[in-house]
């Protein structure tokens, strides 16, 4: 861009060819503001706010203005002497990745995923969101599993008490007698007496086995509780251990012989 500067000031100097400007001329016909940003934006006549307006002129980039009339990345590009014109475009467009729920396009023109779905296919064989299973304590002794999204017994996040979800399998949905007093309890009752509340019959919370674990109420499960805790304090006391340990045999005796009753009521059927 060549501009001439024609015009003079009093002391004999030559000054900007810009309309309006009266700065001295530094190079190519501009002063120093005008020369600037013709250097930075290709027009003397732009400033910084007509700028902030203005996009990349290569057609179909919808990038912000950086400099001659570019974004940054055409800019890169006519620095380096590439070709301004975006060759993406000319390809065919591609698909989106045929998961449910993605809506990623697919990593090449012949492929049906994208490429963490791709990348899960070749894994797992599968494109289903990979459910994690594992089995840890709580900060208060009970164990806890993972990765049981959609069991009754646990959360939406799909965590659960074990022991819970071990009970509901075996007992299943609905009302139920407490064990131990014979009240009403539900799994569907959130608060309150009427709620079923799971207990292990020999004390130990990570004994989560079918005939270690009785539906109770809470006034029953809260009582135990406090029982078994004064017995652990006094365990080197010999007759409270042994009055403890024939009462835990005759509940799961007793267990044992009401399971008995109501397999052998089935085969009668």
């Amino acid at each position: 861009m060549a501009i001439e500067c024609v015009a003079v000031d009093d002391r004999g100097g030559k000054m900007c060819s810009v309309e309006g400007c009266e700065k001295q001329l530094r190079a190519r016909g501009l002063c120093s503001t005008h020369w600037r940003r013709w250097s930075i934006h290709g027009d003397p006549s732009l400033g910084a706010r007509k700028l902030a307006t203005q996009g990349c002129s290569v057609q179909g980039c919808d990038r912000p203005h950086s400099g001659h009339g570019l974004c940054n990345l055409h800019w890169q590009r006519k620095h380096n002497g590439r070709p301004l014109a975006n060759e993406r475009l000319d390809r065919p467009i591609w698909g989106i990745c045929r998961t449910i729920g993605c809506n990623s396009t697919v990593r090449s023109g012949f492929a049906n995923f994208c490429e963490k779905h791709y990348g899960r296919v070749r894994r797992r064989g599968t494109d289903d969101d990979p459910i994690i299973t594992r089995r840890y304590l709580s900060s208060d002794g009970y164990v806890i599993v993972s990765g049981r999204q959609g069991h009754p017994a646990s959360g939406d996040h799909g965590r659960a008490y074990e022991h819970r979800i071990v009970l509901y399998d075996e007992i299943g949905p609905g009302w139920h007698n407490c064990y131990w007093c014979d009240r009403p309890v539900s799994w569907d009752v959130k608060k309150g007496d009427d709620k079923l509340v799971v207990d292990h019959v020999d004390g130990d919370k990570q004994n989560n086995s079918p005939s270690n674990l009785k539906p109770s109420c809470h006034a029953c499960n809260y009582k135990r509780g406090l029982f078994l805790a004064w017995v652990g304090r006094h365990a080197d006391d010999p007759v409270l251990e042994g009055l403890f340990q024939a009462a835990k045999q005759r509940a799961l005796s007793a267990s044992e012989i009401g399971q008995h009753r109501v397999q052998t009521g089935l085969q009668s059927l």
